[in-house]
Protein backbone atom coordinates (compact mmCIF):
# COMPACT_ATOMS: atom_id res chain seq x y z
CA UNK A 1 0.00 0.00 0.00
CA UNK A 2 2.31 2.56 0.77
CA UNK A 3 4.23 1.52 -2.33
CA UNK A 4 1.34 2.77 -4.36
CA UNK A 5 1.09 5.54 -2.16
CA UNK A 6 4.81 7.05 -3.17
CA UNK A 7 4.26 5.92 -7.00
CA UNK A 8 0.96 8.49 -6.53
CA UNK A 9 3.36 11.14 -4.78
CA UNK A 10 5.75 10.51 -8.04
CA UNK A 11 3.17 10.70 -10.57
CA UNK A 12 1.53 14.37 -9.01
CA UNK A 13 4.99 15.35 -8.72
CA UNK A 14 5.81 14.83 -12.29
CA UNK A 15 2.68 16.43 -13.28
CA UNK A 16 3.30 19.54 -11.17
CA UNK A 17 6.88 20.43 -12.36
CA UNK A 18 5.36 19.76 -15.71
CA UNK A 19 2.33 22.05 -15.61
CA UNK A 20 5.46 24.49 -13.75
CA UNK A 21 7.99 24.48 -16.51
CA UNK A 22 5.09 26.50 -18.77
CA UNK A 23 3.72 28.64 -16.17
CA UNK A 24 7.61 29.59 -15.38
CA UNK A 25 8.06 30.62 -18.59
CA UNK A 26 4.83 32.73 -18.81
CA UNK A 27 6.12 34.30 -15.77
CA UNK A 28 9.45 34.97 -16.90
CA UNK A 29 7.43 37.00 -19.86
CA UNK A 30 5.33 38.94 -17.73
CA UNK A 31 7.12 39.87 -14.57
CA UNK A 32 11.23 39.44 -16.16
CA UNK A 33 13.30 36.50 -15.21
CA UNK A 34 15.21 38.65 -12.70
CA UNK A 35 11.92 39.62 -10.56
CA UNK A 36 11.09 35.49 -11.28
CA UNK A 37 14.50 34.36 -9.73
CA UNK A 38 14.06 36.19 -6.25
CA UNK A 39 11.06 34.13 -5.84
CA UNK A 40 10.71 31.05 -7.22
CA UNK A 41 12.65 29.24 -4.54
CA UNK A 42 9.70 30.04 -2.03
CA UNK A 43 7.76 26.96 -2.71
CA UNK A 44 10.18 24.34 -1.79
CA UNK A 45 10.84 26.53 1.58
CA UNK A 46 7.46 26.40 2.39
CA UNK A 47 7.37 22.98 1.81
CA UNK A 48 9.82 21.78 3.89
CA UNK A 49 8.02 23.26 6.69
CA UNK A 50 5.26 20.49 6.37
CA UNK A 51 7.44 17.89 5.76
CA UNK A 52 9.77 18.63 8.98
CA UNK A 53 6.21 18.37 11.23
CA UNK A 54 3.52 16.32 9.76
CA UNK A 55 4.33 12.48 10.64
CA UNK A 56 1.91 11.40 7.79
CA UNK A 57 2.41 10.72 3.96
CA UNK A 58 0.61 14.21 3.64
CA UNK A 59 3.50 16.18 4.76
CA UNK A 60 5.18 14.12 2.20
CA UNK A 61 2.87 14.99 -0.64
CA UNK A 62 2.96 19.13 0.41
CA UNK A 63 6.47 18.84 0.44
CA UNK A 64 6.73 17.28 -3.72
CA UNK A 65 3.80 19.48 -4.52
CA UNK A 66 5.98 22.41 -3.66
CA UNK A 67 9.39 21.01 -4.86
CA UNK A 68 7.67 20.04 -8.20
CA UNK A 69 6.75 24.13 -8.06
CA UNK A 70 11.01 24.74 -7.69
CA UNK A 71 11.81 22.70 -10.03
CA UNK A 72 9.44 23.11 -12.86
CA UNK A 73 10.04 26.61 -12.95
CA UNK A 74 14.12 26.72 -12.19
CA UNK A 75 15.37 25.56 -15.51
CA UNK A 76 13.61 28.05 -16.88
CA UNK A 77 13.84 31.47 -14.89
CA UNK A 78 17.91 30.20 -14.02
CA UNK A 79 18.44 30.18 -18.09
CA UNK A 80 16.38 33.83 -18.56
CA UNK A 81 18.00 35.11 -15.43
CA UNK A 82 21.46 34.55 -17.34
CA UNK A 83 20.35 35.83 -20.36
CA UNK A 84 18.79 38.97 -19.48
CA UNK A 85 21.76 39.76 -17.20
CA UNK A 86 24.79 38.77 -19.36
CA UNK A 87 23.12 38.69 -22.74
CA UNK A 88 23.45 35.56 -25.23
CA UNK A 89 26.97 36.23 -26.56
CA UNK A 90 28.70 34.59 -23.95
CA UNK A 91 25.87 32.37 -22.67
CA UNK A 92 27.64 29.09 -22.79
CA UNK A 93 30.72 30.09 -20.75
CA UNK A 94 28.15 31.85 -17.78
CA UNK A 95 26.09 28.57 -18.11
CA UNK A 96 29.14 26.65 -17.54
CA UNK A 97 30.13 28.04 -14.57
CA UNK A 98 26.87 28.20 -13.22
CA UNK A 99 26.20 24.55 -13.41
CA UNK A 100 30.03 24.02 -11.75
CA UNK A 101 28.48 25.85 -8.91
CA UNK A 102 25.26 23.92 -8.56
CA UNK A 103 26.66 20.29 -9.16
CA UNK A 104 29.18 21.40 -6.22
CA UNK A 105 26.22 22.81 -3.93
CA UNK A 106 24.53 19.50 -4.74
CA UNK A 107 27.56 17.43 -4.05
CA UNK A 108 27.82 19.09 -0.82
CA UNK A 109 23.81 18.56 0.15
CA UNK A 110 24.48 14.75 1.17
CA UNK A 111 27.51 15.80 2.77
CA UNK A 112 25.99 17.90 5.33
CA UNK A 113 22.69 15.93 5.51
CA UNK A 114 24.92 13.15 6.59
CA UNK A 115 26.81 14.55 9.04
CA UNK A 116 23.47 15.95 10.85
CA UNK A 117 22.15 11.81 10.53
CA UNK A 118 25.88 10.47 11.88
CA UNK A 119 25.33 13.28 14.86
CA UNK A 120 22.10 11.79 15.60
CA UNK A 121 20.03 15.22 15.00
CA UNK A 122 16.07 15.18 14.41
CA UNK A 123 14.51 14.57 10.69
CA UNK A 124 12.36 17.52 11.99
CA UNK A 125 15.60 19.51 12.91
CA UNK A 126 17.54 18.56 9.36
CA UNK A 127 14.35 19.51 7.61
CA UNK A 128 14.83 22.99 9.61
CA UNK A 129 18.10 23.28 8.66
CA UNK A 130 17.54 22.71 4.90
CA UNK A 131 14.05 25.36 5.06
CA UNK A 132 16.80 27.91 6.94
CA UNK A 133 19.56 27.25 4.14
CA UNK A 134 16.74 27.56 1.64
CA UNK A 135 15.27 30.88 3.18
CA UNK A 136 19.19 31.72 2.97
CA UNK A 137 19.28 31.23 -0.62
CA UNK A 138 16.23 33.59 -0.80
CA UNK A 139 17.47 36.27 0.86
CA UNK A 140 21.03 36.31 -1.11
CA UNK A 141 19.07 36.16 -4.54
CA UNK A 142 17.27 39.65 -3.06
CA UNK A 143 20.55 41.02 -4.29
CA UNK A 144 19.84 40.41 -8.27
CA UNK A 145 16.93 43.24 -8.66
CA UNK A 146 20.31 45.99 -8.26
CA UNK A 147 22.53 43.89 -10.80
CA UNK A 148 23.57 46.19 -13.89
CA UNK A 149 25.49 44.72 -16.42
CA UNK A 150 26.86 47.42 -19.02
CA UNK A 151 27.19 46.16 -22.43
CA UNK A 152 29.52 47.10 -24.48
CA UNK A 153 29.81 46.69 -28.48
CA UNK A 154 32.60 45.60 -29.71
CA UNK A 155 33.49 46.60 -33.54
Amino acid sequence: MVYITLCSLFHSVCNDSLFNVILGGVWVDKYSAKKMFRVYLIPIAIGLVPFAFMDSIIGALIFLIMAGVTTGMAGTIKSATLAELYGVEKLGTIRSLFTMFMVLSTALDPFLVGLMIYWNVSFTNIMLSLMLFVTFAIINAQRIKNVFIEKTIEN
